[in-house]
């Protein structure tokens, strides 16, 4: 079986980009290779290529902190929330534009390298794969949604509820 099938089979999408890096990868043993998409636009890239638990963790758990925060602040008193947990977000961005395509690839060839599987069952094995499956996406969008969306508009109420000087 063509690897170029099992390949457009995982990944569905920006093939070309990725079967260069790939074969790199594979003849080199090479894990470092920026990714621009993963580096600038990391929780999307991450709900796009699968990977939820680092989403969930690195994103979600910062952004639902920070949602809080600014909903005690509003309600309640101040509640700092220590800002490391704010650094996670950059320094997956960082990590994932990094060796996000190592993670992929590592994942493909997790995959394709099952010897249990029938090579005639190996499209149905890897058919996208390199993408997630729909709840999960959902659960990752609203992740998303929640950093870029509610997480600055709580921002900007918050602002203007509590015009500066208004604490004294």
């Amino acid at each position: 079986m063509p690897l170029d099938d099992v390949l457009r089979a995982f990944l569905r999408t920006n093939v070309d980009y990725y079967r260069p890096v790939f074969v790199r990868m594979a003849r080199e043993g090479a894990m470092f290779h920026a990714n621009f998409a993963a580096l600038l636009l990391t929780p999307i890239w991450l709900a796009y290529r699968g990977f939820y638990v680092a989403l969930g963790v690195l994103y979600a758990v910062p952004a639902a902190a920070a949602v809080l925060n600014t909903l005690f602040y509003l309600l309640v008193s101040p509640w700092p929330i220590p800002q490391l947990v704010l650094l996670g977000p950059f320094l997956a961005s960082v990590g994932f534009g990094s060796f996000g395509n190592y993670l992929l690839y590592r994942r493909f060839r997790r995959l394709i390298g099952d010897r249990s599987v029938p090579s005639d069952q190996i499209l149905t094995r890897v058919d996208g794969r390199g993408l997630g499956p729909p709840v999960a996406r959902a659960v990752a969008t609203t992740a998303v949604l929640i950093l870029f969306v509610a997480y600055p508009l709580a921002v900007v109420v918050s602002a203007l509820a509590n015009p500066p000087g208004s604490l004294d």
